[in-house]
């Protein structure tokens, strides 16, 4: 059956720091981390590498790391587009079968050698190159590389689906070329993971309320200049 992500927590930025930080104070407040063990999963993007995710659990009594399926997947996909599809597939479902950094670093040379096999005559050096890049690529992250259900079988703990749930974002601030501001982009993340969080009413008052006292104190610096230079 499909996993389900249960007792959810979003959070939503443009400023990854502030996230990161965000996230650290609700983990540190809600949990004794240093009696857990804390599970992250991410693409590896920029703020969401395996050091990013750390800096947010740091007081856990263990912290594991794994890089997102569907992201090496398709990167693997990606690089090695010219193989067999047949090959392809095997080098996945073995990758997800792999426990170690160890395990992962020896395989990574006979899969190369086997993909340099199907290079194409006509196209060489793209084949070679794609090759070489995403030889860096496992290198670089084989110690997150381990297949996130033994890593859950293992310790007994779910983290449930992720990917799935950045749709809603990717849905409404991405789809039919849309741009946006800097505020404006910020608003609309942060009433979205509102609304996931199950506190839309909340924050649209505490919104409202924020808009109105800026105004008021607006006005009344408005008034004070023109108190003083009446004077």
């Amino acid at each position: 059956p499909r996993r389900v992500l249960v007792h959810a927590r979003f959070f939503a930025d443009i400023d990854k720091k502030a996230l990161r930080e965000r996230v650290e104070k609700y983990l540190d407040n809600h949990f004794h981390l240093g009696k857990l063990t804390v599970l992250s999963n991410g693409d590896g993007g920029f703020g969401y590498d395996e050091e990013s995710f750390h800096l947010m659990c740091w007081a856990s009594h263990e912290h594991k790391h794994v890089r997102d399926d569907f992201h090496v997947n398709k990167k693997i996909r990606v690089r090695l587009s010219f193989c067999p599809k047949k090959f392809v597939d095997s080098m996945i479902r073995e990758l997800r079968t792999l426990t170690s950094e160890k395990e992962i670093q020896e395989r990574i040379p006979p899969w190369m050698d086997t993909a340099r096999s199907y290079i194409r005559e006509d196209s060489r050096e793209r084949d070679l190159e794609q090759i070489e890049k995403l030889r860096a690529y496992l290198e670089r992250n084989a110690s997150c590389l381990k297949s996130l259900i033994n890593l859950e079988t293992k310790v007994d703990i779910r983290l449930g689906t992720a990917e799935s749930n950045h749709r809603i974002y990717s849905y409404r601030m991405k789809r039919q070329g849309r741009s946006w501001g800097e505020s404006g982009m910020n608003a609309m993340a942060g009433l979205i993971t509102a609304k996931k969080n199950g506190e839309l009413g909340k924050s649209l008052l505490y919104g409202i309320k924020n808009q109105y006292i800026q105004r008021i104190q607006e006005e009344v610096a408005t008034v004070a200049v023109n108190i003083r230079e009446r004077v």
